[in-house]
């Protein structure tokens, strides 16, 4: 088997393994409006940059808990894996699950991209992400 065959071969089987799905967004362009009726600034819609498919694997069950603002938060990191067709998800994205086959726990889950992983032979395309609860 050649490698591209070897590799359309692993990205099927990667594929397999994502039984949850995920909406990844960035935030909108634009500057905040005020809104002189109710006093309130609204910020732009964020913007869909996938959704659909995906696996989350906690690659070690290391944790932090910073102090933010006087309060402490667990801060979890995490794996997210997506087809490798999915692009120009940047930095600082928001990634939440809205289904998951084996763990109704992960539905609902927030993370923010915090670092890209790019391979010259993927077979997903993972990013590293972060789960901050209170």
């Amino acid at each position: 088997m050649g490698l591209t065959a070897a590799l359309e071969s692993g990205r099927a089987l990667a594929e397999q393994l994502m039984t949850d799905a995920v909406i990844i967004t960035a935030p909108g362009e634009g500057e905040p409006v005020f809104d002189p009726e109710t006093g309130d600034y609204s910020t732009p819609e964020p913007v869909t940059l996938y959704e659909g498919k995906c696996r989350v694997q906690v690659p070690n069950v290391m944790e932090t808990t910073p102090e933010y603002g006087g309060r402490e938060v667990t801060v979890q990191t995490a794996i997210l894996s997506v087809p490798v067709g999915v692009e120009d998800v940047p930095v600082g994205a928001t990634a939440t699950i809205t289904a998951a086959a084996f763990d109704p726990d992960l539905v609902g889950a927030v993370y923010r991209v915090t670092a890209l992983h790019h391979k010259s032979q993927p077979t997903a395309r993972r990013f590293r992400v972060e789960e901050t609860t209170a």
